[in-house]
């Protein structure tokens, strides 16, 4: 055999005739692509058994930039003229010529003809590729290749597995944790609920899960896990009134059962938390004589009667109540509440009420958080219409239920003042009763009665009542007149107030009276002449004590309408109309009964009530939670 010659001599020598060899030639450009082979072998054949090879070596290769090789095959005079041509790349060489693996083959389809005298252009383009540069050849049919991933310069044979991936890193035809290699070793199943991922069993990705910590030992946990922040958790039944450590270490309270936080209340008291109160303002307070306290100015009336007071705190919420954060409730006298704002007494472990706390209104001065006329729009009682000098009655004011409506005077156009709508009774924020309107006639109208204030006892422990909490509401002034014949209506009763009781052991003893009764209309008044003139009487305050009906005003004057009943166990009472006594004789309409109140009892165990205790109105009871 013949070595072909290099396409470079074949150049140098048919330049100076400017024409192909005699014989003819062929001029073979192989072109690669980004696979650079180690060798390359150019064959040449006839059908009469004639071959003629040459090996091209790497360092050969003249314009590697080019990514093509040249070579000339010239046709011997003893050949057939249709030659076949083959090309062949190795990834190996030796001195010698190619060696190694034999990466693809080329060859024409059909044989060629070469022509004589001339020289005749071939072309084979070779597949082989290694794009992502990593020194292995892709897989393709017909390509000796053996990377099965030429985008990615991590995939190779012999690379390392990654066995957190869903790849085959080696190209074993086994991807992550089914590769034999990996087992046990570190991996991540996607998982960010499970920690210490290996890869177990032929194939998977297994983690420990790692459930959420519970907030406390008050909870348990029902979901979800700390690293994707969506933990979900419980109140544990088992841990109900368990002793816990408050948030913060700052001492001890017990598992609530509501909402298994860790608290110094077993349940979850109205209108403030008592865990956000310092330990150090927690302190007792111990009356030794009958005193009131005015939740507008902070103040003790007479401040003898109470030894080292506590700091009162006053609450954002609703209408700005005031509450006493007590270690102990010590009543050793009766304790009366009045001013612009609700009382809460929140006592951090037990108490027993053997004496009285009055929240109630009395006649035009209402209790603590009895609202005004501008603070109840709705529930207040309407004023008494006057005209030519005659008034009517004044609404009662709504609570429980309407308040009910005043009398008509004597003149036509003295009509009465209609009751207060119903409403108030959902505790929080607390919101005290509301006036009755006053009597028309101008200044000689009666005023209505004030609203029974808003009281709430919170005890941590066991509250056991023995005596009076009252919020009842204030009675209607009766009409007066002037000598000149002007005669003015009743005023309307004020409405009872609200009552809030909640402990985690609530006792009602037989002694026990819990009221927001509303107060009585006042009574209208009555002129004959300026010899004979009578002035309408008061009206009860709502009853402290019972569930009997406030009085309204009566017997006071001639022809004056008397004053509604204020509501209690029943609806309050409209005022009466005038019924003049003579002919030509002025009177006026009584004042409207002013409605009940409302009475809320909460326990987180039933609660015992004798049989004898008075409620009333009835109370919105909730025993247990």
């Amino acid at each position: 055999m013949r070595r072909l010659w290099i396409l470079g001599l074949l150049l140098a020598s048919v330049a100076c005739s400017e024409k192909g060899p005699p014989e003819g030639a062929v001029r073979v450009t192989v072109k690669y692509g980004s696979y650079r082979p180690a060798c390359l072998r150019v064959v040449a054949r006839d059908s009469q058994g004639h071959m003629e090879q040459t090996d091209i070596l790497q360092n050969q290769f003249k314009a590697p930039e080019a990514r093509q090789v040249l070579v000339a095959v010239f046709r011997k005079a003893e050949w057939e003229r249709q030659l076949s041509l083959e090309v062949s790349s190795f990834d190996g060489s030796t001195d010698a010529g190619c060696s190694g693996t034999l990466i693809e083959t080329y060859s024409t389809s059909e044989p060629i003809q070469v022509p004589l005298g001339d020289i005749l252009p071939f072309e084979a383009t070779l597949r082989a590729k290694d794009d992502d540069g990593d020194s292995f050849i892709a897989r393709e049919e017909g390509v000796a290749g053996t990377d099965c991933d030429d985008g990615d310069n991590t995939v190779y044979p012999g690379a390392a597995e990654r066995c957190s991936a869903s790849v085959d890193s080696d190209c074993n035809g086994l991807s992550g944790c089914q590769d034999s290699r990996c087992q046990q070793a570190s991996c991540d199943d996607g998982n960010a609920c499970t920690t210490q991922d290996v890869c177990t069993g032929a194939s998977v990705c297994q983690g420990a899960p790692t459930p959420c910590t519970p907030s406390s030992n008050c909870v348990r946990v029902t979901g979800g896990c700390t690293a994707l922040g969506n933990c979900t958790e419980e109140p544990d039944p088992s841990k109900v009134s368990a002793t816990c450590t408050l948030v913060g270490g700052t001492g001890n309270g017990v598992c609530r059962a509501t909402d298994g936080k860790c608290s110094r209340f077993p349940y979850v008291p109205s209108n403030f938390d008592p865990d956000s109160i310092p330990a150090a303002s927690i302190i007792p307070l111990n009356i030794t004589c009958d005193v009131t306290f005015d939740s507008t100015t902070l103040s003790w009336t007479p401040a003898t009667c109470v030894s080292n007071p506590p700091t009162p705190i006053q609450l954002p919420e609703g209408s700005g109540m005031v509450l006493f954060a007590l270690s102990n409730l010590n009543l050793n006298a009766n304790l009366r509440l009045e001013g612009t704002r609700p009382v809460i007494l929140a006592v951090y472990g037990d108490a027993t009420l053997n004496y009285n706390v009055l929240a109630n209104g009395r006649g035009t001065t209402p209790g603590a958080g009895g609202r005004t006329q501008q603070t109840c729009p709705e529930q207040r009682g309407r004023g008494g219409v006057s005209s030519n000098s005659v008034g009517s009655g004044g609404g009662g004011a709504g609570g429980k239920t309407n308040g009910a409506a005043g009398g008509n005077g004597t003149d036509a156009g003295a009509t009465r003042g209609d009751g207060g709508s119903a409403g108030g009774n959902v505790f929080v924020p607390l919101a005290g009763g509301c006036p009755g309107g006053g009597g028309g006639e101008d200044s000689v109208g009666g005023a209505g009665g004030a609203g029974g204030g808003a009281v709430q006892i919170s005890v941590a422990g066991t509250l056991t009542v023995t005596k009076q909490v009252s919020a009842s509401g204030g009675g209607g002034r009766g009409g007066r007149n002037t000598a000149d014949g002007a005669v003015g209506g009743g005023g309307g009763g004020g409405s009872g107030g609200q009552v809030l009781l909640e402990a985690h052991q609530l006792n009602l003893n037989a002694s026990s009276q819990l009221t927001a009764n509303g107060g009585g209309g006042g009574e209208g008044s009555g002129y004959r002449s300026s010899n004979n003139r009578s002035e309408g009487n008061n009206a009860d305050d709502g009853s402290t004590t019972s569930g009997g009906q406030a009085n309204g005003g009566s017997n006071g004057s001639n022809g004056g309408g008397d004053g509604g009943k204020g509501g209690a166990q029943a609806s309050p009472g409209p005022g009466g109309n005038a019924t003049p006594v003579a002919t030509g004789d002025k009177a006026t309409g009584g004042g409207g009964g002013g409605a009940a109140g409302h009475i809320r009892l909460r326990s987180v165990k039933r609660c015992s009530l004798s049989s004898s205790i008075v409620i009333s109105p009835p109370t919105d009871t909730q025993c247990p939670l």
